[in-house]
């Protein structure tokens, strides 16, 4: 009987190392940028898509400057694939003069991918802001963009 107990925990053990070593990287390549623009009394929005395409609505005049979504890459040295569920969370843009401004969406805000030693995958994340003329101060605003990565149990 004793030996057989032993049997059991030493696979216990086994099961919970194999799956507690599965370590998982991100890698900022490319921050998110809005480019220029100028907001005129009624404000509205502007728009930078995950595949890199920048809109507009309402009374804002995009200015010809550099915009792109966020980019970045997620690898694993795991040699069996690994499915994980992206999550990406949106903080508030604070400017110089400390005046802060929440997106208004994010896109994807979650999707899933398969993780494999050598095969990494490249997430490209864009969002909207909303701008009112009188609510928002002229300047740069910065801020962050969380990843969050988690292996998909289903």
């Amino acid at each position: 009987m004793k030996p057989l107990k032993s049997i059991f925990f030493g696979l216990l053990f086994f099961l919970s190392a194999t799956l507690s070593a599965q370590n998982i990287y991100i890698y900022p390549e490319q921050p998110l940028q809005f480019g220029a623009f100028t907001v005129a009394a009624a404000g509205g929005t502007v728009t930078v898509s995950a595949a890199g395409e920048r809109t507009s609505s309402g009374t804002i005049q995009l200015l010809n400057s550099e915009h792109h979504p966020a980019v970045f890459t997620i690898s694993t040295d795991h040699p069996t694939p690994i499915e994980v569920i992206v999550e990406v969370s949106r903080e508030p843009l604070i400017n110089s003069d400390g005046t802060a401004m929440l997106m208004a969406s994010i896109s994807p805000a979650e999707e899933t991918y398969i993780l494999q030693a050598g095969k990494p995958v490249q997430v490209k994340v864009g969002a909207t802001i909303q701008l009112n003329s009188g609510a928002n101060s002229a300047g740069e605003f910065q801020g962050n963009v969380s990843i969050n990565v988690i292996p998909n149990s289903e």
